[in-house]
């Protein structure tokens, strides 16, 4: 059998502009759940001045930056870093991170070990 031509007849299909408009924050908090980090940034010779900084970010193949924009454009806050073909969305500012992107996790929670970690995350935080 085969298998080098079977892509010829390959269509293209075009998502509608308004697609993302009206984003639903409960896909938001699942697709988080499976492509958003958690972090904390800090440098190993400044450890003992603190945690250094906390972000969450969504890191996707450059085709899907217009859903990235639809999240950030959901949230009014971070920004949109690209990287070659990735880009990432990214909020690292503390009162974003407090104000707007916390509050929302704890109306639309992660479930699994992503919980856990959200939870550790968000306590770190107050200390920053």
């Amino acid at each position: 059998m085969r298998v080098a031509n079977l892509n010829n007849n390959k269509k293209d299909f075009l998502v509608p502009i308004d697609h993302h408009l009206s984003i639903d924050p409960n896909y938001i908090s699942g697709f988080c759940n499976g492509d958003g980090t958690t972090s904390l940034v800090t440098k190993p010779d400044s450890f003992h001045e603190g945690f250094g900084r906390a972000t969450l970010s969504i890191g996707q193949h450059v085709n899907n930056l217009s859903l990235l924009e639809a999240i950030r454009n959901y949230f009014g806050v971070g920004s949109l870093v690209n990287r070659k073909n990735l880009v990432d969305f990214v909020v690292s500012n503390k009162t974003d991170l407090q104000n707007v992107i916390i509050p929302f996790f704890d109306k639309h929670p992660f479930y699994g070990a992503h919980a856990i970690s959200f939870l550790k995350w968000k306590t770190i935080i107050t200390y920053l």
